[in-house]
């Protein structure tokens, strides 16, 4: 997906608008990309819009699961808060949806869905560096569980489930920053997509290579 232009606190593309907080800046490239920065000190996010693609934001209405690819860089990190780079407060108590982020050099991708409970982690101490382009897909299905993929290669599949107290509250999926959270993560995105299939399905059907 591309990001065509920022009108006011709206972010413009082709399938949909999304809500700019703090005014995040957008960057054109030579290289027909385009980039937006997400600045920390100045608790900039994103929000993705429910409609169009309601099935990230309410889990109960994934009937083939959901799938992210974006490229992304971060620009500062500190390792001992939370760095999100998508979350609908899946990591937090008494909400149901999913989160990713970075702490301690952990990432750290869980999905919460009514009792369910799916959650991976991958050791990036010796792999994540600043300023440095990284290609994410991100996925989750009842039955495929969660997975993540970096530059290609499968960091994270967890299948099984594990119980998790039954929770019905939803929030809207934000890029670099959870619900109920003061701090933002500094990085910039570019070339999002979102699919409300999973990633096998989508290989299946050869929208993503196997």
């Amino acid at each position: 997906m591309t990001f065509i232009t920022v009108t006011e606190n709206i972010l413009i593309t082709p399938a949909f608008n999304f809500t700019l907080h703090n005014k995040p800046t957008l960057e054109i490239g030579n290289n027909g990309h385009t980039t937006l920065t997400l600045n920390c000190n100045a608790h900039q996010y994103i929000e993705l819009p429910d409609s169009g693609v309601p099935c990230l934001e309410n889990l109960s209405s994934c009937d083939k699961g959901f799938t992210f690819k974006l490229t992304l860089m971060f620009t500062d990190l500190n390792s001992a808060e939370k760095t999100y780079i998508l979350s609908s407060g899946g990591d937090v108590a008494f909400n149901s949806g999913m989160g990713i982020y970075v702490h301690n050099y952990q990432l750290i991708y869980g999905v919460k869905k009514g009792f369910y409970h799916w959650v991976g982690s991958y050791n990036m101490s010796n792999s994540l560096k600043l300023n440095t382009w990284y290609n994410y897909e991100i996925s989750w299905s009842l039955k495929s569980g969660v997975s993540v993929i970096i530059d290609g290669i499968e960091v994270i599949h967890v299948t099984a489930w594990s119980p998790s107290p039954g929770v019905e509250k939803t929030n809207p999926v934000l890029i670099g920053k959870t619900t109920g959270a003061n701090t933002t993560t500094c990085m910039k995105i570019r070339d999002l997509f979102t699919w409300t299939a999973s990633r096998d399905i989508l290989v299946d059907h050869g929208v993503l290579p196997g």
